[in-house]
């Protein structure tokens, strides 16, 4: 189609594909919304129901219904369900699946049964205005061992993955956009998160 850029070689739009199969549509909403909107219900039944600084360690499903909870300090808290969302390193999901908390594989290719995908990866937010924001609400840039991608998440703001084809724990940083490592570097060991 010549009406298109030149750099555009795949188009997906999800909500037409999503209809084309049959299957219901599916969006990105930024995860701090999504909080606030699930507080926000909550408060509405029970305005005094958040309790910070004491971590769920472990939970027992109840023969009758329900779930205990316990929590770091010692004490149990009952309710009809726990939602498992306390974090990539989720002590929820560690007991579901039977696993450690951020224990690793002897390779480090398994961590907490999380399976290595072969790429690190760094993740922002911004605002920032683009020509065809309402038009392309993500968008996948790709280059050798290192791929780019961008989400719309509501209200001008753009989620980023900058993700870089590296072994498991590496510590040394990747040079540019071309796939090389850089070799001159002050610290052979550079933190990638401060890259």
């Amino acid at each position: 189609d010549s009406s298109k850029p030149a750099d555009w070689y795949v188009r997906f739009p999800l909500k037409q594909c999503a209809d084309l199969f049959g299957l219901p549509y599916t969006g990105v909403i930024n995860r701090p919304d999504l909080q606030e909107t699930l507080l926000d219900e909550c408060r509405q039944c029970k305005p005094d129901f958040i309790s910070n600084g004491n971590p769920v360690v472990g939970y027992r499903n109840l023969p009758e219904g329900g779930v205990e909870v316990h929590l770091a300090d010692g004490t149990k808290e009952h309710a009809d369900l726990l939602i498992g969302a306390d974090g990539i390193w989720s002590s929820v999901r560690a007991q579901m699946y039977g696993e450690e908390v951020k224990k690793s594989s002897p390779d480090k290719m398994k961590r907490q049964g999380c399976t290595y995908s072969g790429y690190t990866v760094f993740a922002g937010e911004t605002v920032l205005e683009t020509p065809d924001y309402y038009e392309a609400g993500y968008k996948v840039y790709i280059g050798p061992k290192r791929y780019f991608v961008t989400s719309d998440v509501g209200n001008g703001r753009i989620q980023w993955y900058a993700f870089f084809g590296l072994p498991p724990g590496t510590k040394r940083a990747p040079s540019g956009w071309g796939g090389s490592t850089r070799g001159d570097q002050a610290d052979p060991e550079e933190d990638l998160v401060h890259y």
